[in-house]
């Protein structure tokens, strides 16, 4: 995504929430900032681990400005939408998000956590990747029960073919310069459901169900190529919430994250190739509460 399709998006996106009446909502920044778990909040920003909740949030455009730490520009910054009324609904609820910076997994930036206190393996994606091509959801409901989809893609290909040479091609995010370890800046194709129920009117049970495959590939002769061998990334998160009293509201929670950092190399200039797998690397957590 280009710097400057990127903010005429948030421009245009600004003018919208200028220009429409819409109801506060605490933003993925706001969530971060209070540094509490989203699980615990019910409006828009909890789509992005529940996708059913996508038919629950009605016509939405956010804009989200970014951090800033000190550099010239804000980073992490991202748009997006939710068109609750398109085709009347009949064709469910779509939403489209664009961003600066793919976001962790079952987040809405990339510096966001299931877990804000926890500085272990919870605390941060190990995986990080500035190419993000769309993040697309959809969801429907069908009486007391919604169910949503998602798909997402972050994409980076480099490939150099100079004259009477090799073919040098690296497939990970290479923007990030390539002195950068490709194992932490995997290629991301992302699939995700979820689905919901109301279980009576003061009760709700959501489960989502989140996989991706990470890869990333060096082929540059006459050395080694160089690979992910274990692309599989998922979480697995269910909620219950039930309104006790007009002003008290319980939660119940559970989620597990698996990661996975395995790599492989094929010799060259071997007859026949021979490979080599680096120990595995793992990351598993649940989170309950």
């Amino acid at each position: 995504m280009s710097y400057r399709w990127l903010k005429l998006s948030l421009a245009l996106s600004s003018a919208l929430i200028l220009a429409l009446p819409v109801v506060a909502s605490a933003q993925t920044s706001r969530v971060e900032a209070m540094s509490i778990q989203g699980d615990y909040i019910k409006d828009y920003t909890g789509i992005f681990t529940y996708v059913n909740d996508v038919a629950s949030v009605g016509n939405l455009v956010y804009g989200e400005l970014g951090n800033y730490a000190g550099a010239n520009t804000p980073l992490d910054r991202s748009v997006g939408m939710v068109l609750g009324n398109l085709f009347d609904g009949r064709g469910g609820v779509w939403s489209l998000h664009l961003r600066e910076f793919t976001p962790a997994l079952g987040q809405g930036d990339v510096t966001s956590s299931p877990s804000p206190d926890d500085t272990g393996v919870l605390g941060a994606d190990p995986n990080f990747n500035t190419v993000e091509a769309f993040d697309l959801m959809w969801a429907k409901k069908f009486g007391t029960t919604s169910f949503g989809l998602r798909l997402n893609r972050s994409h980076g290909r480099l490939e150099d073919e100079p004259l009477g040479g090799p073919v040098t091609s690296f497939e990970y995010d290479y923007t990030q310069g390539l002195a950068t370890n490709p194992n932490f800046a995997r290629n991301v194709l992302g699939f995700g459901a979820g689905v919901g129920f109301e279980l009576n009117p003061n009760s709700t049970a959501e489960v989502s169900v989140m996989y991706q495959k990470r890869t990333y590939e060096i082929d540059a002769p006459p050395a080694p190529t160089i690979s992910d061998d274990g692309p599989t990334t998922f979480q697995v998160a269910a909620r219950m919430m039930w309104q006790w009293q007009p002003n008290t509201r319980l939660r119940y929670r559970r989620r597990k994250i698996s990661r996975s950092l395995p790599h492989s190399w094929i010799s060259a200039g071997a007859a026949p190739p021979w490979k080599r797998k680096s120990p595995p690397r793992k990351r598993k957590a649940w989170i309950r509460a």
